[in-house]
């Protein structure tokens, strides 16, 4: 090898331009592993119009992984040459993969799985395009066929694993993720996905065990746990900035964070909120009015929509309340950014944080001048791609804010909007339809299940003796849930038929619903959030315990918020000690019931255009701040 690169060398010295020189010069350099040099060469080849097949597939294969949208020319032109090049049709659908042109990718996937049925890595990007697109059932059924040739392979049992995790299939789900941390077991967050499953079932088995091994191996930076699984888990605000990091250190990052200042300013501030749930859910059902109370003198407000394409009464509303609604559904993060700068946006707000098809990718890349983190995600995103988040003094006090990497807009009657058009359905309810018993003091908690561990379910099982006929009242979110916190109540002395379970309705009635329900006991660290201010807007009094954390003090601002702060605990005695008293004396809970429906409309939890203007302030605040060539920094609205 060393004798022909020395030949080549001396044939270019005569011949400088001769490619096939070049050609085999460059395949030399490879084999020694000299990428460099073995790049240049070949650039300069594929520079030709009469370069080979070969040359131009080789100097896209060493551009898939730097530079993938370099890559797409010269495997564009090899596939001209010869259409049907599985190697070349494979390594061009990646290299749309990775540019975000993921139909074109699904296209060529699927014109080289026709030549070669047998690759299980094939099938597994097929399924991970389809299921960048949602559209899960393909993305399963690749999974499958990718396992089907050979069992053995990690990446499509784990995706998988979480996809059924996501549809309720937590047996199977569960059963796939335990396989391919066998298999694999450093394979990066997957051991906290199993623990998540197993709380959304209510499987404890070895809870404080796994519980210790992941605050230790946050702690020393691994990356166990996806950082949306451990806001439910920790009250520690350290442990949940430093799982932020791990996993915001753990993404390809895009171009560096520059803050560039749009060409021309525009006339009104332009707001651009970003989420994957603008239709029938608890983001929506909290953010619907703002959309539609926003100065539209001051603001042009856009949505840019990433999630599903559905009717619903909810998203039928919401492309109404935008002056644009934009779905990004298919467009790659750069598509994206690109559009949002030809919009003018100057002021980028997420949704959606780490949570489920949000499109943080975007705000990595920097898709405007002023990026703003709200509501969606509970938690910093320890990383410097986000300016601020919205706060109140009570989730995030002045002590607190060295554990986020965003600077803190301090909203100061609360920092949760609400929706004060929720309508509750008129439904005149009975115990007997949901199969509570006619007597006897009803706690609830619609809180998801995986908000449940076995301290809160202690807690309330001893609630539960102490109040002599009374059952608690909880949302049957899949089909293990109840048989297995019965098991556990009866673990703990407690009969089984005092648990009730109940599942889905429609917003008016599930709203409704909490009208036959005493009191909500609040989950913890992950308090009730939407869950909260629907009981309190359908007049129901919840009792919450507040901690460290954001998620374990959210409660506790919705509660201030409404003028409730009694209703806020601080330890898990006090916590028992007052559900109690409230469920053995009537009189006290009556007149908290007396004060939810006179506060209901006055104070500033439902103030919907009092919130409205104070978030409105504070984006000047962020935009005139930007404008001046300053930094974010905290801001403080009095």
């Amino acid at each position: 090898m060393e004798a022909a690169g020395k030949l080549l060398l001396e044939v270019l010295d005569i011949e400088h331009e001769n490619i096939a020189a070049k050609e085999l010069l460059a395949y030399v350099y490879g084999s020694k592993g000299d990428e460099l040099h073995a790049r240049q060469l070949l650039r300069e080849v594929v520079g030709s119009p009469d370069a080979s097949l070969t040359a131009l597939y080789e100097y896209g294969a060493l551009l898939l992984n730097s530079s993938p949208d370099e890559a797409i020319n010269p495997l564009e032109r090899a596939l001209a040459i010869q259409p049907h090049s599985f190697e070349v049709l494979h390594d061009l659908a990646t290299a749309y993969a990775f540019t975000g042109r993921k139909k074109e990718a699904i296209e060529k996937y699927t014109l080289a799985a026709k030549l070669n049925g047998n690759s299980s890595e094939l099938f597994y990007n097929i399924g991970c395009l389809h299921e960048e697109l949602f559209d899960f059932e393909k993305a399963n059924l690749c999974y499958r066929k990718s396992l089907s040739l050979d069992p053995q392979f990690a990446r499509p049992l784990i995706n998988l694993g979480l996809n059924l995790n996501q549809a309720g299939k937590y047996d199977e789900g569960i059963a796939l993720l335990e396989k391919a941390h066998a298999l694999q077991p450093d394979v990066d967050f997957i051991f906290g996905h199993i623990i998540h499953g197993k709380m959304q079932i209510g499987f404890w088995a070895n809870y404080e065990k796994d519980l210790e091994r992941l605050k230790n191996n946050v702690s020393n930076g691994q990356r166990i746990i996806h950082p949306l699984n451990f806001l439910s888990l920790v009250d520690d605000p350290y442990l949940q900035q430093r799982a932020a990091e791990i996993y915001a250190q753990s993404r390809p990052h895009g171009s560096p964070h520059i803050r560039e200042l749009n060409q021309q300013k525009n006339k009104k501030i332009r707001v651009a909120y970003f989420s994957a749930d603008f239709q029938n859910h608890p983001v929506t059902h909290l953010t619907a009015e703002l959309y539609e109370l926003h100065d539209k003198d001051i603001f042009e407000i856009y949505a840019f929509s990433s999630g599903f394409k559905t009717n619903d009464e909810q998203r039928l509303r919401l492309m109404k309340s935008f002056d644009e609604f934009i779905d990004i559904l298919s467009l790659s993060d750069d598509e994206v950014i690109s559009l949002a700068k030809s919009k003018g946006i100057d002021i980028a707000v997420d949704l959606g944080g780490y949570t489920d098809k949000a499109r943080i990718g975007v705000f990595e890349k920097r898709v405007a001048p002023v990026q703003v983190s709200y509501l969606g995600y509970l938690g910093t995103l320890g990383s410097s791609c986000m300016d601020y988040i919205f706060a109140d003094h009570n989730v995030i006090p002045i002590e607190s804010q060295k554990f986020f990497s965003e600077k803190i807009a301090y909203l100061p009657q609360g920092y949760q909007i609400n929706d004060r058009q929720r309508v509750i359905a008129n439904s005149k309810f009975t115990r007997a339809q949901f199969n509570l018993p006619d007597e006897g003091f009803i706690f609830c908690s619609f809180n998801n299940s995986y908000k449940i561990n076995p301290e809160v379910f202690s807690s309330w099982c001893r609630i539960l003796k102490r109040v002599d006929g009374s059952v608690l009242w909880l949302y049957e979110s899949n089909r293990w849930i109840a048989e297995n916190l019965r098991r556990e109540a009866e673990f703990r002395g407690v009969d089984p038929s005092r648990l009730i379970f109940s599942g889905v309705l429609p917003v008016p009635e599930y709203l409704a619903r909490y009208r036959l329900a005493d009191l909500f006991l609040d989950t913890f660290p992950y308090n009730a959030g939407t869950t909260a201010s629907d009981a309190l807007w359908s007049g129901l009094p919840v009792l919450t315990r507040s901690g460290k954390s954001f998620p374990s003090r959210m409660a506790g601002s919705i509660l201030k918020a409404i003028d409730l702060p009694e209703l806020i605990t601080y330890s898990i005695g006090e916590y028992e000690e007052f559900a109690v008293e409230l469920a053995t004396h009537r009189s006290k809970l009556q007149c908290i019931r007396k004060k939810i429906e006179a506060n209901r409309m006055s104070a500033p939890l439902f103030d919907s255009p009092q919130t409205t203007k104070n978030i409105e302030r504070a984006f000047q605040i962020m935009y005139s701040r930007y404008l001046d060539g300053k930094d974010p920094e905290n801001i403080e609205l009095v």
